[in-house]
């Protein structure tokens, strides 16, 4: 039995103790030598999934535990270019694939000497992107241990207007996805933006993604003497990107407001900083929790004081 038919019965065997049945197995190739698979990255993405996987040594990953529904596989590797994203579909348990579609995702080295970067629309949200002759990426230090920031068009743009380094560390790994949900919630949010031109504009953050649970979805730490360090969970990405959905029979769209919550949370410090949280409820619905004149306010109806008032909690703001 090959290596790669044990993986299957591996997968088929899990497979009947999740959610569903189905499974899908796949490999990479173009790439050999020590170490040369460590930093491929597969990620898988459908209805309530995204879900991640590093290849084995021989290439090999699988994904299993997959209800009915349609899913989208990228293979990513920085200085390779990669087959776009491959769609399929589980049917009663099985695979249902395009004809002629394989399951091997082929890595092609780019030319280390020449800058080259290409996206495209393709069956994923995100879109396939490919880049070569980038600069080295930066290292931060994370409790005394250096850990890479993740690179890709979406990270890039939210460290350029958010001061925002998304770190790969010993935590769940930055995928593009991943970055590019951070990034489209972020824009949803009415705030201030970082100007590269102005010391201390927008402090800088440090984001990982944590497996773990995590109170409201994220948790912000260390922001008073330096860089802040913020850990998302990684739950708060499934449905950050809006899925087609049938509600009593209708068809609609459905997205999760967990990341968007979680987001507005580190935007506003929890709802303590009142520039922050003005700035959303007035930009977005035209609306103040900003009093001048209590009197004037209820002069033509109950006439009362500020002393009959009190300002909202931080928790009520958010």
């Amino acid at each position: 039995m090959t290596r790669f038919a044990l993986l299957a019965l591996l997968a088929a065997g899990q497979a009947g103790l999740a959610s569903g049945a189905g499974f899908f197995l796949g490999w990479v190739s173009g790439v050999a030598g020590v170490d040369a698979l460590d930093d491929v990255g597969v990620l898988l993405t459908g209805p309530g999934v995204l879900e991640t996987a590093t290849p084995d040594a021989q290439g090999q990953f699988a994904f299993y535990g997959l209800a009915d529904g349609d899913y989208v596989v990228r293979v990513r590797k920085p200085g390779f270019k990669s087959s776009p994203a491959r769609p399929f579909r589980i049917e009663r348990g099985e695979l249902v694939s395009a004809a002629g579609v394989t399951n091997e995702f082929a890595l092609e080295k780019l030319d280390a000497n020449a800058f080259v970067f290409h996206w495209e629309e393709d069956q994923s949200t995100s879109g396939y992107e490919y880049a070569a002759n980038v600069a080295e990426p930066l290292e931060v230090e994370i409790l005394g241990e250096q850990a890479p920031i993740h690179g890709g068009s979406s990270a890039n743009q939210l460290l350029h207007d958010y001061n925002i380094k998304l770190v790969d560390g010993d935590a769940v790994p930055w995928t593009h996805e991943h970055a590019y949900r951070l990034l489209r919630t972020m824009e949803m949010i009415p705030q201030r933006k970082r100007n590269p031109h102005r010391e201390q504009s927008l402090a800088e953050s440090r984001w990982l993604i944590s497996r773990m649970h995590v109170q409201d979805d994220i948790q912000i730490t260390g922001n008073g003497d330096g860089p802040a360090t913020v850990w998302i969970a990684e739950d708060a990405f499934v449905y950050a990107s809006p899925k087609l959905a049938h509600v009593e029979g209708k068809r609609g769209t459905y997205y999760s407001q967990r990341l968007h919550h979680a987001l507005v949370r580190f935007v506003t410090d929890n709802g303590r900083d009142e520039s922050a949280y003005e700035q959303i409820l007035q930009e977005r619905y035209a609306l103040t929790a900003r009093i001048e004149s209590y009197e004037a306010l209820t002069a033509n109806t109950t006439q009362e004081p500020a002393s009959r008032f009190q300002a909202f909690h931080p928790e009520e703001i958010v």
